[in-house]
């Protein structure tokens, strides 16, 4: 496999991919050009992370895949008080400080953090992970926190894939026909 940047993910010849989800664009065919993109074929899913001029992509069987978790953080108030404790501190250092350059050179960097914690709790969008427990390992992406209905989409249609992968005998909630059906006795047992 070369590291160059190209579209073509490394798949086998009878295999197509079926849905890729990206950290930027969501739920995008063409997402696998985002710097951090999973995508799944019939049988299996792969994680591609770039760097600059290196392409890692990892691999794990579909029927591996046991569970996928989607995250959703949402922004909190603790960096708003932060903001409070910062121009508290900038406050402080004018009140208490009897040299005007020493505080005004310290109350100016404590403002200039408050507002820099100020914009990027304004600027900076929800994030959210996707997380795949394959076997004992993880594989986690991390997305903009609006995509996640759409990292929903990808999970159900991995399970779709591998549900299609299944014996039909192994379906979730057909009983196997050896069991016998519930007996008499079972209706009058009290716990």
């Amino acid at each position: 496999m070369d590291n160059t940047l190209d579209d073509r993910l490394p798949l086998n010849a009878d295999e197509d991919m079926q849905a890729s989800f990206g950290e930027r664009r969501g739920l995008d065919p063409s997402s696998t050009g985002d710097r951090n993109s999973v995508a799944i074929t019939e049988r299996m899913l792969l994680r591609v992370r770039r760097r600059g001029r290196r392409r890692d992509v990892t691999l794990a069987s579909l029927t591996d895949v046991g569970l996928v978790e989607v995250r959703r953080t949402t922004r909190g108030v603790a960096p708003l008080g932060r903001v409070i404790l910062l121009l508290g501190g900038a406050g402080a250092a004018l009140a208490t400080i009897g040299y005007p350059p020493l505080e005004m050179g310290l109350a100016g960097v404590l403002a200039l953090a408050a507002l820099y914690h100020l914009l990027r709790y304004l600027s900076v969008s929800e994030e959210g992970v996707i997380l795949f427990h394959v076997g004992r390992e993880q594989m986690w992406m991390s997305y903009r926190g609006e995509l996640a209905e759409q990292a929903i989409a990808f999970a159900d249609a991995l399970f779709r894939l591998k549900q299609a992968l299944l014996p039909s005998g192994d379906l979730p909630g057909a009983a196997p026909q050896a069991w016998d059906p519930p007996g008499e006795w079972e209706s009058h047992w009290r716990w």
